[in-house]
């Protein structure tokens, strides 16, 4: 293939792996796996790393540096696409845990505010998230955003403390202050679109090489 792999990049790799898969460090990853599969386990492993990443770079050198997406193809996905988005300028107070105990907290902070106090007063002496009394700016097109958050910010009267929100992981107060359309960042958004487009491009054409080089091999 004439594609080369240094042991350094491999092992850079297999301690990405171990680390995403809770282990301290490769050591302690390798003797898990050892305690279950045995040597024969952590060499198969090592040996699968080497065969992947050895394809993947095959692949960019093949395929994915061949790719090229032209301004047309951009601004064709970018037709209609609107020229501002709806943002909310807010801050919260974050309460972890969802407990007994996490929720005498939250209350606490709710009863402070309802009381007139100054809610980046009240964050900053309460929240268990540090810097989150501070005002920032958030997208309300956000579909990966907690919905339950998302509604908060879209709907919350302005100034106000709110509701109580609830998540999986903790208890939260928002103050949203203002909301606004913000214009497009325009190149951001054509990269974003170009990067789109690319990788798409490269799925196809990745399946198609791999396909016509298992053909190739199947008739030589």
């Amino acid at each position: 293939t004439g594609i080369t792999l240094s042991q350094n990049d491999l092992d850079k790799q297999i301690e990405a792996v171990a680390k995403s898969n809770g282990a301290q460090n490769t050591e302690a990853f390798k003797a898990r796996i050892i305690s279950i599969d045995g040597q024969k386990g952590w060499d198969g492993f090592v040996r699968d790393m080497r065969y992947e990443m050895t394809v993947a770079r095959l692949l960019e050198r093949e395929v994915d540096n061949k790719i090229q997406v032209s301004e047309a193809e951009i601004d064709k996905m970018l037709e209609g696409a609107p020229e501002t988005q709806p943002v909310a300028v807010a801050s919260h107070l974050y309460i972890d845990g969802v407990g007994p105990k996490s929720q005498a907290k939250i209350n606490a902070a709710k009863a402070r505010l309802n009381k007139g106090e100054d809610f980046a007063t009240v964050a900053a002496a309460m929240t268990e998230r540090k810097g989150s009394e501070k005002p920032y700016e958030t997208f309300l097109t956000d579909e990966s955003m907690n919905p339950a958050i998302l509604k908060a910010l879209q709907t919350q009267t302005l100034g106000s403390a709110g509701n109580v929100v609830k998540t999986s992981n903790g208890l939260y107060l928002f103050n949203v202050t203002e909301r606004k359309d913000k214009p497009v960042d325009a190149v951001a958004r054509r990269k974003y679109v170009r990067e789109l487009i690319k990788q798409s491009k490269i799925d196809s054409a990745q399946d198609a090489w791999i396909k016509e080089t298992l053909e190739r091999n199947k008739s030589s």
